[in-house]
């Protein structure tokens, strides 16, 4: 017969002294017991109270004052009690017996109201689910467009005598081209002439804005096209490294 642990636990109790522990004579009280049939002995139980003199019963572990408040989904939320952290979810808390009323808060979500008991030698266990908040982005505003007409920005590209100073010959007609994005929201419509201007005497060398002898040109809305100009350069026009062409834009109405 195996001998298990409650039943030492047993025999010590009931022919042990007051502190569980066996003694010289328990053998001996037990066998009296047994003989008058007040308690029933077995062979392992007279070895065991013979050979071992020495046994206690082991002390009973302390059960922990201790209270744990799980979050269904797993999410780790602070304890708030009396506006002040106690702990988290998931976790067992040692706290002094009594009854708490706190919130669950966790960012992110709704914050949960929660009243919980924690005995005195005991491990209590609370169950709540948070819901997550609903969230709205913050709306964009777009501003309602005015119009702004057509408006033409010059880009990097030219052709002619408005890329090539070589190509202005005097007494002779000249082509001009420069590239114009419209960027506005209307179509131009004009005529094209040009200005040649001397910056190291700061006054200007011809000028001709073709509103007579100029061809109706257009640039659509969001187009990108080049608009020329076909000049008489007069004869005594003197044209130098320091000569800059300007494009001049006579918008029709």
């Amino acid at each position: 017969m195996v001998l298990y642990d409650s039943r030492k636990k047993s025999l010590a109790e009931a022919f042990g002294d007051e502190k569980g522990c066996l003694k010289e004579d328990s053998w001996l009280t037990a066998t009296f017991q047994d003989l008058k049939g007040q308690f029933k002995l077995y062979s392992d139980d007279m070895d065991f109270l013979y050979n071992n003199t020495e046994y206690c019963v082991p002390p009973e572990k302390e059960t922990p004052t201790q209270v744990i408040i799980r979050e269904r989904n797993g999410v780790s939320a602070d304890i708030i009690v009396n506006n002040e952290t106690i702990g988290k979810t998931n976790k067992y808390l040692t706290l002094e017996p009594g009854n708490y009323e706190g919130t669950v808060y966790a960012n992110g979500y709704i914050s949960q109201d929660i009243a919980f008991t924690v005995e005195d030698g005991k491990t209590k266990e609370y169950n709540i689910t948070l819901v997550k908040k609903e969230t709205t982005e913050t709306p964009t505003e777009y501003e309602t467009p005015t119009p702004v007409g057509a408006k033409l920005i010059l880009t990097m590209n030219t052709k002619g005598g408005a890329a090539n100073l070589s190509d202005i010959k005097p007494g002779e007609n000249v082509w001009f081209g420069w590239e114009f994005k419209n960027t506005g929201d209307a179509d131009w419509k004009g005529k094209v002439g040009v200005r040649l201007y001397d910056s190291a005497k700061g006054e200007d060398i011809f000028v001709d804005d073709a509103i007579e002898t100029g061809k109706v040109q257009t640039i659509k809305a969001g187009e990108t096209k080049y608009l020329w100009a076909y000049i008489l350069i007069p004869p005594d026009t003197e044209v130098d490294e320091n000569t800059i062409v300007y494009a001049r834009l006579t918008k029709m109405v």
